[in-house]
């Protein structure tokens, strides 16, 4: 669960401290030092989501595509009366479908569907600016062959 702040309570063991933007800032921020990724892609699903978007901004050849915005609450759309809980979201689901059917989607062709089937958020793409192209490049870029 995203919270409004600083991201949700599940940043250690004992889940007393957030796993806040800042905290993915700085991890981010190491591995690039490092050199530790050639190309690096964040697809959140939370409440709020766009507090990480947000916080990558700037880094080279890094994207977060985010369920929702900064300010804004992502919806589960799918119920089980018997159980009592929402148990997925149009999201994630458009998300899995869409990646394991098309594999070389494009990341801008993903984000439309994505945007065009979830509903209750804005589907969010952050720092493309200094990814790449959107375009060209694919969510073939992430898979195992």
């Amino acid at each position: 669960h995203g919270g409004s702040y600083d991201g949700p309570l599940w940043g250690n063991e004992n889940a007393r401290e957030y796993f806040g933007s800042k905290r993915l800032k700085d991890m981010v921020a190491q591995m690039d030092a490092a050199n530790m990724y050639r190309r690096l892609m964040f697809c959140i699903e939370t409440c709020y989501s766009g507090i990480w978007g947000e916080a990558l901004e700037g880094f080279p050849d890094v994207l977060a595509l985010t369920a929702a915005n900064s300010i804004e609450s992502s919806k589960a759309d799918v119920h089980d009366s018997y159980l009592g809980v929402f148990l997925s979201n149009a999201f994630s689901r458009t998300f899995r479908r869409t990646v394991y059917n098309e594999p070389d989607i494009s990341i801008y062709n993903l984000y439309k569907d994505l945007a065009k089937t979830t509903n209750g958020s804005h589907v969010s793409i952050y720092n493309e600016s200094n990814y790449g192209s959107v375009i060209t490049n694919t969510m073939g870029d992430y898979l195992p062959e």
